[in-house]
């Protein structure tokens, strides 16, 4: 996952793990998602890793408060 920086280039602060198969990483941390999203169909298991952002809710938690895309249409320099 990459948040839109102010310079209009993109930080990676996080990654997704998606499986349709079941649990994985012991199901501790995977959320189960029971409508489909836009390039997601049917349910699905999903794992956030916040890797190289801090995430006030947790290293594995689904949002982070501290993400903005409010950069989104910045123009690249």
């Amino acid at each position: 996952m990459y948040e839109p920086m102010p310079n209009g280039k993109l930080a990676l602060i996080a990654v997704e793990y998606i499986t349709s198969k079941g649990r994985f990483a012991g199901g501790a941390a995977v959320q189960f998602q029971r409508r489909p999203q836009s390039l997601r169909p049917g349910p699905f298991y999903e794992l956030h890793v916040w890797a190289w952002k801090v995430n006030p809710h947790g290293a594995f938690a689904d949002m982070s408060p501290k993400v903005t895309c409010e950069h989104a249409h910045a123009p690249a320099q």
